[in-house]
């Protein structure tokens, strides 16, 4: 049996709310995305003592290159005012009127660019390394044994296996 919506209208069809992590988190799945996993972002978060201000900061990484993460900027963000400030390599707290438009700038500007591809020449450069590292024992291991199965005769014209010398015989 279905339930009876006793709700009403309460007017939540068509509002959608501003969403500072909303918006990072959809621009970090898109990264994903467009990178085929190699490249990723993430959006972390932490408040701060300055009422309910809270700070963003957005994040590139990559699964396949450990330990090493890129901070693309900083946001923070005052819900009761909706004041935004931003935080670059160029730019110390600066107040951004148009959120959505500055952001849109540093995503798809040249240096953000270039950070995604050298990221993403890294993760394929430590899937080369990874690769190599891996099948080094093997050709190690292979070489050995091609070397002992082609062992040279000894110069008495015998294998190396096989000395000559016979052991006494017990008494």
């Amino acid at each position: 049996m279905a339930a009876t919506d006793l709700w009403g209208d309460i007017g939540l069809q068509n509002t959608t709310a501003f969403s500072v992590p909303n918006i990072l988190k959809d621009q970090a799945k898109l990264l994903r995305q467009k990178t085929g996993g190699d490249v990723c972002a993430e959006v972390w978060s932490s408040g701060l003592d300055q009422g309910n201000v809270i700070q963003y900061s957005f994040q590139l990484w990559s699964p396949k290159v450990p330990n090493y993460t890129y901070t693309l900027f900083r946001v923070r963000f005052d819900p009761a005012t909706a004041a935004i400030w931003i935080e670059t390599d160029s730019d110390r707290w600066a107040l951004v009127p148009d959120f959505e438009s500055w952001l849109a700038d540093v995503l798809s500007s040249e240096d953000t660019r270039d950070k995604v591809r050298l990221l993403r020449q890294s993760a394929s450069d430590m899937d080369a390394t990874a690769l190599e590292e891996r099948t080094l024992p093997i050709q190690q291991a292979l070489n050995a044994l091609r070397e002992t199965r082609l062992a040279p005769p000894s110069r008495f014209g015998r294998s190396p296996r096989y000395s000559g010398v016979r052991s006494p015989k017990p008494e």
